[in-house]
């Protein structure tokens, strides 16, 4: 009995240990590509921009280091990562069998989901 109470708790604090190095992964990347974006446009401030580009632009601009683009691809990885946070949680509730709570991530995963699409109409 008690070991399996002390395997249930390894494989909580692995799981916890997981999303907290994911979230750090995201906030650290994101950070970098933003102050790399920020760099180069201290170089040649002539290349900032105002407008909004679409995702596939961002990818192709980022790849050549365009400072707009790699700005903007740091806000984009820094918004996934909490919907990251939340698939990683959902499937390690569902790997636990604790549907409640697998149940509950998928919700929050349809709300996150319909906001980003909403918000980018």
């Amino acid at each position: 009995m008690a070991a399996s109470v002390g395997k249930e708790r390894d494989r909580q604090y692995a799981l916890e240990h997981f999303v907290s190095r994911v979230l750090l992964i995201g906030v650290l990347t994101s950070v970098v590509l933003m102050l790399l974006g920020m760099g180069l446009l201290a170089f040649n401030p002539g290349l900032a921009s105002d407008h909004v580009m679409p995702v596939g632009q961002v990818l192709r601009e980022a790849i050549r280091l365009q400072p707009m683009a790699l700005i903007d691809l740091g806000l984009i990885v820094l918004l996934l990562t909490p919907l990251a946070r939340v698939i990683i949680t959902g499937f390690g509730f569902a790997l636990e069998k604790d549907w409640l709570f697998a149940a509950v991530s998928l919700g929050v995963l349809v709300i996150l989901i319909i906001s980003l699409a909403v918000g980018s109409a």
